[in-house]
C-alpha cells in the first residue's frame, strides 16, 4: 500500500499530502521485521520523491508476550487511537486483503470478516482498499510493476518464525503466501536479526 500511495501523490504532484507509514510489532513473535520496513520506506522514497513520506512511526504493543490476546487487544488500540490523534491523521488505510477462497483450501487461521473494525478515533476515515481483493491481486501487482526482486524479498507474513526471522512453512499466513506467490518469505541470514536480543529475553 505504501508502494501504490506514494505512487500516486508523487504521479499526481500532491504536495499537500502526507504519509505516516506506521508499524505496530507483536514482541509475542520471535523475530520482528523492523529493519525490513524501514528498508521499505528508504526504497519507496527514493523511487516516488515528489511524495511527502513522514519518518516511520513503530509502536510495540506486546510489552510483555505472556500477557492475555484481550488485553493485547486493548493496549493495541489505545496506541493507534493515539498515534491518529497526535498526528491529526485525516484517513487511515491498511492493506489487509480479502481471505483465499474456500475452494482453495483451508485456510482457517486467516479467515478476516471485512466487519472486524479496531475502533480508532472519532471523525476518522477508515479504508480498508483491498479487503475485496486476495493475495493473487498483490501477485499480480508485483510483477506488474517489478517489484519482485525490490520490495517482495523484505516482506514477512510468517506469524512463528524462527529468531532470525525464517518462515515456518506451516502456518495458515506462510501458505497464503505460497498459494499466491509460489514462494515463501526469504531465508533470512543471522546477521539480519535487529531486535535478536530484546526477543530472547522474552523466550
Amino acid at each position: 500500500m505504501l508502494w501504490w500511495y506514494a505512487k500516486c501523490l508523487h504521479d499526481n504532484n500532491l504536495k499537500d499530502h502526507y504519509i505516516l507509514p506506521s508499524t505496530g510489532y507483536d514482541f509475542q513473535l520471535r523475530y520482528v521485521p523492523y529493519k525490513e520496513m524501514s528498508t521499505i520506506i528508504e526504497i519507496v522514497k527514493k523511487q516516488f520523491p515528489k511524495a511527502n513520506i513522514l519518518p516511520h512511526h513503530s509502536y510495540d504493543f506486546m510489552s510483555d508476550p505472556r500477557i492475555d490476546q484481550h488485553k493485547s487487544k486493548i493496549i493495541r488500540e489505545k496506541r493507534f487511537k493515539d498515534l491518529i490523534d497526535t498526528n491529526k491523521i485525516e484517513i487511515y488505510i491498511n492493506a489487509t486483503t480479502e481471505s483465499p477462497p474456500i475452494e482453495d483450501g483451508d485456510f482457517g487461521g486467516i479467515t478476516r470478516n471485512r466487519n472486524n473494525e479496531i475502533f480508532i478515533s472519532d471523525n476518522i476515515s477508515k479504508n480498508s482498499a483491498l479487503k475485496n481483493v486476495n493475495k493473487k491481486f498483490l501477485e499480480y501487482q508485483y510483477k506488474k510493476y517489478n517489484l519482485m526482486n525490490s520490495l517482495y524479498p523484505l516482506t514477512h507474513s510468517c506469524i512463528n518464525p524462527d529468531y532470525y526471522g525464517n518462515p515456518c512453512k506451516y502456518c495458515d499466513w506462510c501458505r497464503e503466501k505460497y498459494w499466491a506467490f509460489g514462494m515463501y518469505d526469504r531465508k533470512q541470514q543471522k546477521s539480519d536479526n535487529y531486535f535478536a536480543e530484546r526477543v530472547l529475553k522474552y523466550a
